[in-house]
């Protein structure tokens, strides 16, 4: 049922165990689950709210006893004041997945631009934004979250680091490096991609924005006509492993003198040698490292 949740979801999400929250509800009536006809407990997006506020105001140092007399407003406003105080990473994301389920896009857009000032664009991606979306996607493919909500908090979190993109100082005509960034034909989830599109632009790079769902056909066509350095791409779907191999195969037999670097899952887990002219990337900075050894060649 979309917009529902486990009781593991609850533990994954607020860091409070599932048998504590167990022995809550028993003994404070903390939660009133709804229960399915074979008795598994179902908990709405208010008692997720509710339990992120709780397990904020218990990692304060409140008790669970003081806590459960305090009415919603109370409980609410209670936390409002603690997470005024020094957070660690999680409390972070909790309150962004807090946001996210109201659909609360100022509070979103202010968390976001603290969590940037305090920590600079590619550390707050590295800390809490990546974290935040492995566990939403979590609770997606878990069919715990309505897709609305998924899909209003990852368009956000894209136009933010589009604009962060824009603010870095353009390449000037003596950029020595060039790159083209595309998802495979099929790809969607682009939030990495952009960012490793901002990585190099932060390095100087001149860079070419395809985005989603680009035919390899296109690609080539480019290719043909203008040299690149290199092509970075995602694979994060996962696809048959004799297709990814035919994808690197043509890829780095038709464009031979430039480098293709290929991060996601799919890539990561390919265990047969691929193409000399392929780098796999497992994390940024790798990425960073690799494009500083570009740089040193060209020079």
């Amino acid at each position: 049922m979309p917009g529902t949740y486990t009781i593991k979801d609850l533990e994954n999400l607020s860091g409070i165990k599932a048998h504590t929250i167990r022995i809550w509800e028993k003994r404070y009536g903390l939660l009133i689950p709804q229960r399915t006809d074979t008795n598994i407990r179902r908990y709405t997006d208010d008692d997720l709210k509710k339990i992120i506020n709780i397990s904020l105001l218990v990692k304060r140092g409140f008790k669970i006893s003081k806590i459960a007399a305090l009415s919603e407003e109370e409980l609410y406003n209670h936390a409002l004041k603690a997470s005024s105080k020094p957070e660690d990473t999680n409390d972070r994301i909790e309150k962004l997945i807090f946001h996210m389920l109201s659909l609360d896009v100022n509070s979103i857009e202010r968390e976001v631009e603290s969590l940037i000032q305090e920590a600079g664009v590619e550390r707050a991606i590295y800390q809490y934004i990546f974290p935040l979306m492995e566990k939403i996607g979590a609770l997606w493919q878990a069919n715990s979250i309505v897709p609305a909500q998924e899909h209003f908090m990852f368009n956000f979190l894209r136009q933010k680091l589009i604009i962060e993109t824009d603010r870095l100082p353009k390449a000037d005509g003596k950029a020595k490096i060039s790159g083209i960034f595309f998802l495979p034909e099929g790809e969607n989830h682009e939030f990495s991609l952009l960012f490793y599109n901002y990585l190099a632009r932060k390095n100087g790079h001149h860079t070419l924005y395809l985005g989603q769902s680009v035919p390899l056909s296109d690609i080539l066509t480019i290719a043909e006509s203008f040299h690149f350095d290199y092509y970075f791409t995602a694979i994060i779907t996962s696809s048959p492993k004799d297709d990814f191999e035919q994808f690197l195969n043509d890829f780095s037999r038709k464009v031979s003198t430039s480098t293709l670097f290929i991060t996601g899952k799919e890539a990561q887990h390919y265990k047969r040698k691929h193409p000399r002219n392929t780098r796999i990337i497992s994390r940024p900075e790798k990425f960073a490292e690799e494009i500083k050894n570009l740089s040193i060649k060209e020079d």
